[in-house]
């Protein structure tokens, strides 16, 4: 998907929400994998000098893992996101974002997002992770979370083992960045 398209789908899918998660999962050691926890630590920086900046010092910070703050709570989930189901469940969120490394197919570029729906992911564990983010999904709204939750994948070009994402991945983390950071800071750290 273009990245022009994807910013007006994402931006119709927040639509206004003012109380956000963002889940980022992947393998730090596993290239590509890692797209979803590097956006999260970014991020996470970034969220906490803009409240630092603002003046505002009630947030709840740990460096490169979260920060809830404002409306936003952020996570760098790795590959276990069951770890901060409570935490979730306690911020009782409107949207929950979560972003990682998905293999779409054969047409797909690296670099290419798309976003996955949740009857579209497997339940069974994938190689990275220690539950299927299908199943992460089930256990928060069986726990009565009522959030709209969709997930962001991202297209890998290697799933090797190094800590350097590739060039197109690299290119779509700032992008998906900076429009995440743009979107949270006029619509959830000024409310």
């Amino acid at each position: 998907m273009e990245s022009r398209d994807f910013e007006i789908i994402l931006l119709q899918r927040l639509d206004d929400c003012h109380h956000i998660v963002v889940i980022g999962i992947g393998a730090d050691l596993r290239e590509d994998d890692a797209v979803g926890n590097l956006l999260a630590c970014e991020l996470v920086a970034s969220i906490k000098e803009l409240l630092d900046t603002m003046g505002n010092n009630d947030y709840v910070y740990s460096e490169n893992e979260y920060i809830r703050g404002g409306q936003i709570l952020v996570l760098n989930a790795s590959v276990a996101p069951e770890q901060y189901i409570s935490m979730v469940k306690g911020f009782a969120p409107e949207k929950i974002i979560i972003v990682d490394a998905a293999k779409m197919g054969a047409a797909a570029n690296p670099g290419d997002m798309a976003f996955i729906e949740t009857d579209e992911l497997d339940m069974s564990t994938f190689s990275t992770h220690t539950i299927s983010l299908r199943y992460f999904i089930e256990i928060l709204k069986t726990m009565g979370l009522d959030a709209e939750f969709f997930v962001i994948g991202i297209q890998p070009a290697s799933l090797g083992y190094g800590e350097a994402l590739s060039r197109p991945v690299e290119e779509t983390k700032v992008f998906l960045k900076s429009l995440l950071l743009e979107y949270m800071q006029r619509n959830c750290l000024n409310t």
